[in-house]
């Protein structure tokens, strides 16, 4: 019986940037991969938070590796006027919600929700229309339920 072989960082890394690229959702030619003592570093910056997200879970399960260290930037190409008003028009979108129960505040990236929902499931898709919308990197929820 032959022991298993050390995987080395570089045969994780040389799987973390084959994972990505199978990945449709992810701009690979924006993340930088680095592996460090069975570590993987994403870094670099994307546009969307559903990128950053689908990089980590694309070498999360990787042989060898111990953890993800997630440093990917979103960086908004929008200015917070028209995040505001995208978030604003996929609430109203939304059969869950009433969007005249909420306020939407943007600074930058970060957004500020406000107001109240019926139930959790109202509040969850609030936070998710937060989120979808370009550019976001910080959804701070101050949703009250009040059914």
């Amino acid at each position: 019986m032959r022991p298993f072989a050390k995987v080395t960082d570089a045969d994780i890394a040389s799987s973390a940037v084959k994972a990505i690229e199978l990945n449709d959702s992810i701009p690979t030619s924006k993340i930088h991969v680095t592996v460090k003592q069975g570590y993987v570093y994403l870094t670099g910056t994307v546009d969307w938070k559903f990128e950053k997200d689908a990089a980590a879970k694309a070498v999360a399960h990787l042989r060898g590796m111990l953890g993800v260290i997630n440093n990917l930037d979103v960086k908004t190409r929008i200015s917070s006027i028209v995040v505001k008003e995208k978030i604003e028009e996929a609430l109203t979108r939304s059969a869950e919600l009433d969007a005249r129960r909420l306020i939407v505040e943007t600074h930058d990236s970060t957004v500020d929700l406000w107001g109240n929902v019926k139930t959790w499931s109202e509040k969850r898709e609030a936070e998710r229309a937060a989120w979808a919308s370009p550019g976001v990197t910080s959804v701070n929820s101050h949703l009250h339920i009040v059914p």
